[in-house]
């Protein structure tokens, strides 16, 4: 018994002037959600930047000030770092990783994982950071929007690559 076969071409149409054509496999698109969430995202992280992150006894804490604390040579090794270039590397990689996430290509899928991965480590030291600076405190206690909207600027931004690229 054989199996059976396909026909070697189309058949005719039986319209006039319509033309069969073959399937063809989905498109992929830019997917424009994701990179839309993670725009908002970084634009949260970069206001958290310039917000206040603290008000203790009526002094407002900002990233600025408590990167001027963290640069004196005896500072801990992590705050120093983090608040002098490692948080804006950070924010640089998962935005560029949540973007590229969300445009077909052969890196899309390591990049839809990465990328909230990167936020949440972007978190993880955040907090770790300031709870170096802190001492018997919640890094939370007198926290004020600035250091939210980075925190959740972190994990938006880092969120908008989960999407990825349209299938049309």
């Amino acid at each position: 018994m054989t199996s059976p076969q396909q026909p070697a071409t189309y058949p005719a149409s039986p319209y006039p002037g319509y033309v069969l054509m073959p399937a063809q496999p989905p498109k992929n698109r830019v997917g424009i959600v994701g990179a839309v969430v993670t725009v908002l995202g970084a634009l949260t992280a970069l206001a958290g930047t310039a917000l206040h992150w603290y008000s203790v006894g009526g002094i407002d804490i900002d990233l600025h000030d408590i990167e001027q604390a963290t640069s004196p040579s005896g500072a801990k090794a992590l705050p120093h770092t983090y608040f002098g270039w490692l948080l804006w590397v950070l924010l640089a990689l998962t935005i560029v990783a949540a973007l590229l996430a969300n445009v077909p290509g052969p890196l899309s899928t390591t990049l839809r994982v990465l990328s909230p991965l990167l936020g949440v480590l972007s978190v993880i030291l955040l907090l770790a950071s300031l709870g170096q600076l802190q001492r018997d405190r919640s890094v939370f206690d007198d926290a004020t929007v600035g250091l939210w909207a980075i925190v959740i600027g972190f994990i938006v931004t880092g969120f908008g690559g989960v999407f990825g690229p349209r299938r049309h």
